[in-house]
């Protein structure tokens, strides 16, 4: 990597963990925001994407709550939709959890259904996790070379 250019990627870096990641590890999931809502139905959309030559097809859940309110689950959480998405679940009691960086009624950091949880604050987390440790390890490269020169 160039001088400049692994310069530029940690100042990207320590900005995006300064300002997404560090906020949201910091606090306990009693101090998110949360939202306590009655599953009425759900519905699963694929939309397919042409970029170029390729085609790419998303999928996203949608959990519809009594109030007309809908949130969006990506397939990030797919291994999760089974259990969301369960018609048994139709008049249960979801809870969910909104990050500082979460947009309303998209992808919750955590999801409860009648108090259990179903998806875990922690299972975001690892990836958050590996950006810090990338962030302090080219920080710790970058200002090696500086002290070479």
């Amino acid at each position: 990597m160039t001088g400049k250019g692994a310069y530029i990627l940690n100042i990207v870096l320590i900005f995006c963990s300064l300002i997404y990641i560090v906020p949201n590890l910091s606090l306990d999931i009693s101090e998110y925001q949360s939202e306590t809502k009655v599953l009425s139905d759900s519905r699963v959309e694929e939309r397919e994407y042409y970029r170029k030559f390729r085609s790419r097809v998303d999928r996203t859940l949608f959990l519809i709550m009594t109030d007309g309110t809908e949130w969006k689950i990506s397939d990030q959480y797919s291994d999760y939709w089974e259990r969301l998405k369960d018609s048994a679940n139709i008049g249960k009691t979801y809870k969910l959890f909104m990050g500082n960086n979460t947009s309303l009624y998209h992808n919750p950091v955590q999801i409860e259904i009648e108090g259990e949880v179903v998806y875990a604050l922690v299972e975001g987390r690892k990836w958050a996790y590996l950006l810090i440790v990338l962030t302090i390890g080219l920080t710790i490269y970058n200002g090696l070379r500086l002290m070479r020169g």
